[in-house]
């Protein structure tokens, strides 16, 4: 498997990386409590909040975790892996994200920022398997553009839950 290379400043070699960490933020228009109870109701037709090219089936939920099926494809080629999202109310939960490529592993924590705002972090970290890293720059953009589009819905449907 090719790996991304690195120049690593303390002896100025390029290093082969199989491990990749990325982090944002998020400041969504709504408070803690009704942030965490929307981010963590995983639902099958979740991806098309964000017109995802992947596909999700929810195999268990309960209080303490969710569990699904991802279904997408790699260069034409059909596949799946496994996600499972441990709860950790009020304010966390952890992904651990597993199929044949990668690993991936992901933390996110809400906090209050003011009056009807949470702001959401999330830290990712990936360990590919079999097949070569994908640019950190690129993999961060894509998590932030989707977490825009998850804050838009998400903002539409507190906003929708105040209007009585």
């Amino acid at each position: 498997m090719p790996s991304l290379k690195i120049l690593n400043s303390a002896n100025r070699n390029i290093v082969p990386v199989d491990k990749i960490s990325y982090r944002i933020s998020k400041i969504l228009g709504a408070p803690r409590d009704y942030a965490y109870q929307w981010c963590t109701d995983f639902r099958d037709d979740d991806p098309k909040l964000i017109d995802a090219s992947y596909t999700r089936h929810v195999v268990e939920k309960t209080k303490k975790r969710a569990i699904w099926i991802q279904h997408y494809s790699r260069d034409g080629v059909a596949k799946e892996g496994v996600r499972i999202v441990t709860f950790s109310p009020p304010d966390s939960w952890h992904l651990e994200s597993v199929n044949e490529e990668l690993d991936r592993s992901g933390d996110y924590v809400l906090r209050p920022a003011g009056r009807e705002k949470t702001k959401l972090e999330i830290v990712i970290k990936t360990k590919y398997k079999s097949i070569s890293p994908e640019s950190p720059i690129k993999l961060k953009q894509d998590l932030s553009d989707d977490w825009d589009k998850y804050k838009i819905v998400l903002e539409r449907d507190y906003s929708s839950s105040r209007v009585r």
